[in-house]
Formats: structure tokens, sequence, C-alpha cells
């Protein structure tokens, strides 16, 4: 039996909850979102009888605050019924019987029609698609990606679908950019250097990784930290041109860089492991790039130490700035 894939998690419980619960009003945020403009007062009296009408006005009010539908029994939001029938319907009983489904869409046809909004369909979808795809270049944080959506669907006056939907998009989306990355680093990785970047994840004979001593930061300037960053310069060295020259072909974004990097940090080396080595080696090409960089400020933070100390060894050892 084939096991479903496991969606991509995006937003926190809670998240979750605020978005898609229904809307909690105020009085103030009731006056608002219940006020009907005329051709939204024409709608509504079009329907005969009053369970319909007070449902419009319901649906209507919460749409424009979440740009979603919503089912719920007139006892679920008593208090908005309540709010609805003192102002529109004074004079009639508080109804107790709820609309049909048949009823409760067509409302949801008439209402998009009014705001000028439409249902998320296939080619919204297509659409969407294509815009994350650009997004991904910039930045590839899900929950960022997610706010994009909401953006992207506000201002195509579409509805916002159900949470399911937008993680199968979003998920599917840093799929294909994630494969689009692997395609250009096979293109332009040389055997020689995809070997080496293997042997980084294998232990050696002192039973460390080359990755962990690469990770490892330097913790003062003394004579045996500096020739273990000498060391890291040298392993990193050949691998540091190939990063340059492959990272740039990847087009993306210093932050998607830097983020792939951390997860290098971020990782043990067991995990890493663990994961795609398609996808673990472009972390560590955007690693190697960035800890270069590094291991090349230490030391030339290291050769001004010794400076500094070869000039005035007694000022320098009291944190005194030589002349």
């Amino acid at each position: 039996m084939k096991i479903p894939k496991k969606r991509l998690t995006i937003l926190s419980n809670s998240e979750i909850i605020d978005l898609y619960s229904l809307p909690v009003f105020d009085e103030a945020m009731r006056e608002f979102y219940f006020t009907l403009e005329d051709s939204e007062i024409t709608e509504m009296k079009s329907k005969k009888l009053i369970e319909s009408r007070v449902n419009f006005i319901l649906q209507l009010g919460y749409f424009k605050y979440k740009e979603m539908f919503f089912r719920a029994t007139f006892a679920d939001v008593r208090d908005d019924v309540q709010y609805i029938m003192n102002r529109y319907f004074s004079n009639e009983k508080l109804p107790e019987v709820m609309i049909s489904k048949k009823t409760r869409l067509d409302h949801q046809s008439r209402i998009l029609k009014l705001l000028q909004y439409k249902l998320f369909n296939s080619n919204d979808q297509a659409v969407l698609k294509k815009h994350l795809l650009k997004e991904t270049r910039l930045c590839i944080d899900p929950k960022d990606l997610f706010d994009k959506t909401l953006t992207f669907l506000n201002e195509q006056r579409i509805a916002i679908p159900g949470y399911s939907t937008l993680q199968d998009i979003i998920g599917q989306v840093l799929t294909q950019e994630d494969v689009r990355l692997q395609s250009i680093i096979n293109e332009h990785l040389q055997e020689s250097a995809d070997a080496i970047l293997r042997k980084m994840l294998m232990s050696n004979s002192q039973k460390m990784y080359g990755i962990t001593i690469l990770k490892r930061d330097a913790k003062s300037f003394n004579y045996q930290e500096v020739m273990q960053e000498v060391n890291k310069k040298q392993m990193s060295e050949s691998l540091f041109k190939v990063a340059e020259t492959i990272i740039p072909k990847l087009d993306i974004s210093e932050e998607n860089i830097r983020y792939y990097a951390y997860l290098v940090d971020y990782y043990t080396v067991d995990r890493l492991k663990e994961l795609s080595y398609e996808k673990v080696r472009l972390y560590l090409l955007c690693y190697i790039f960035y800890r270069f960089e590094k291991i090349n400020d230490n030391l030339i933070n290291s050769f001004f130490y010794r400076i500094n100390l070869c000039e005035s060894p007694r000022a320098y050892a009291r944190g005194i700035p030589s002349a």
C-alpha cells in the first residue's frame, strides 16, 4: 500500500485557526461589515424568506472580512444574527430554520458577483504556481510564500481556498524549484568536485567528518588554532572556486544562499547523511561559499593580532592599543 506523502507544514495550529475560523465581531465590526450598500440591499430584498435574508447578510459580511465562505448555524453566530435582526428586521421573529445547500451556494455566487470576486480554480492555480516559482528565487521560506499567496489572491480578487490546497501548491512549487537547482548543479559540477563533496560527509581516521572540521570555529589566535584555520582554508579552497562558479548560475537571492548555508550548521552530520545527497550538495556549496570567507577573515584577524603583539606585546596584553 502506498503511504500518502505528508503535507508541508506552513502555519502553526493557532495561525490556521486564526485564518480559517469563523469571524468574531465586536459591535464596531458588526456595524462596519453588516452595513449594506444599495446594490447589496437590493440583492438581499430579492430573498423572500427571513432566514435567507439573514444568511445573505451574514455571509456577505464574513466574506468582506476574510475573503472566504463559512458554514455556520444561526446558533453558532447568535450575536451577529441578533445584531442583523435588530438593525434590519426588528419586527420579525428570530429565524431558527437554516437555509438549504442550494440556497447557500446561490448566495455565494451572488456575493462573488457583487464584490467582483471569483472562486479559486485550476487556471488560477497554474498562474499562482508560476508566480510563486519566481518568488522562490528570492525566498524559499514556506511561511513567506504563504503570505505572498494571500497577497496574490487578494490582488486578483480570488476567494481564499482551503489550507490543504495551499499546502499542496506551495509544496509542489518548492519541489519544482529544488529540481531546477539540482539540474543546474548536475550540469556544471565536475565529478572530481562531486567526489570531494561526498567525502566531506564521510569520517576520517580520527572519526571526525570533513564538514565537522570545517564547521568548527577558532577559539583563539594561538598557533594551533591558526594552523587549523590554514588547513581548513586549504581543504576548502578548491570547492570554494567551484561554488563561486556554480552559485551565480542558480539565480537565487543572497537570502536563499545564506539559508541553504545555515542548514549545514543547523543539521548534525548524521542528519545531513539521512537527507537526499542532491539536497545536501546544494547546502554544502552554499556553506563553503560563505565559510571560506569566514576562514579568510579569521586568518586576517590573526595576522593583525600577531602584528600588534609584536609591536607592543605588553600594551596589547593589557588591551591598550599601540601608538
